[in-house]
């Protein structure tokens, strides 16, 4: 069996010992969300492995994308943080990095000559044009085994924990706003 495989039946084996322990366990939905965590850490290391014969980690590359991806070949580094779920110390670190590399620069923006956007130089778009068929590539082999309905289906469930555990998040924040 393979590493993840292994992983999750190690997880169910505790889980299946915890719940003798402890009465009304929730074990399928804990054992789903332990497997959403070591999927998503694996699949960044995949990335990870892919991007790095080139000189880039995945931060870096979703950077990259983001900015190929945005009206114009533009974005603002604010804009960045909520696509690509990094901090605004974080997305510095990473468009310094990109700019020292020269696959990104600063440039004024058109509407407010104070702020700076980013924008992708030419090597930049060169290393995009030849990583997106190998991630692509990579896409399709994870999902390989899956119907074009179980993809849907499995979008749409995700989606559905995602607005949840927003909801709940919210709740959380608006009852400790009134206790303060």
């Amino acid at each position: 069996m393979g590493e993840l495989t292994d992983q999750i039946l190690a997880i169910e084996a505790g889980l299946s010992n915890l719940q003798k322990r402890v009465d009304s366990m929730p074990v399928t939905e804990i054992l789903i969300s332990r497997l959403l965590i070591n999927l998503g850490r694996e699949i960044s290391n995949h990335l990870d492995q892919r991007l790095r014969p080139f000189g880039l980690s995945e931060p870096e590359f979703k950077v990259l994308v983001s900015i190929y991806a945005s009206p114009e070949g533009v974005a603002n580094p604010g804009e960045l943080c909520a696509s690509i779920s990094q901090s605004p110390a974080n997305i510095t670190r990473l468009t310094d990095s990109l700019v020292e590399r020269e696959l990104i620069s600063r440039i004024p923006d058109q509407q407010d000559r104070r702020k700076l956007v980013l924008q992708m130089t030419s090597q930049g778009t060169a290393l995009i044009k030849k990583l997106m068929p190998l991630m692509v590539d990579g896409a399709r082999k994870n999902y390989r085994n899956f119907s074009r309905t179980d993809l849907k289906r499995l979008l749409a469930d995700l989606k559905q924990l995602a607005e949840t555990i927003d909801r709940d998040s919210e709740s959380v924040l608006s009852r400790k706003s009134s206790h303060d």
